[in-house]
């Protein structure tokens, strides 16, 4: 079962899932754009971005229990999509074993 967190609490337990991206995500959760919930050991941080149910971060033991969790919840509430942000070699393989998409994005200083 998901517990809700508070902003600063969800950004320092992702910190490193979030990377750079730290600060925005913090300004998401306070703005309500983005919510967190602590879901046994992990932490998962998630936006609504209709039709997707976006898994913005997430760190902690489980992750495949939660990304299943989160799958259940948007099939509930007629999402079409649950799109993950990761670059971590174990969520890739995982992804691949469900036949998932997978997206590149390639990000470079201006």
């Amino acid at each position: 079962m998901m517990r809700p967190l508070a902003p600063f609490a969800a950004v320092s337990r992702c910190r490193r899932a979030l990377g750079r991206d730290a600060l925005v995500v913090l300004e998401q959760l306070r703005s309500g754009e983005c919510g967190a919930f602590e879901c046994g050991q992990g932490v998962s941080i998630i936006r609504n971005d209709f039709p997707d149910l976006v898994i913005v971060a997430y760190e902690g033991a489980g992750g495949i229990e939660a990304f299943n969790y989160w799958r259940e919840v948007a099939k509930q509430k007629g999402f079409r999509f649950v799109r993950f942000h990761s670059s971590r070699p174990g969520a890739m393989r995982y992804a691949k074993s469900i036949g998932a998409e997978i997206e590149f994005i390639f990000i470079r200083e201006v």
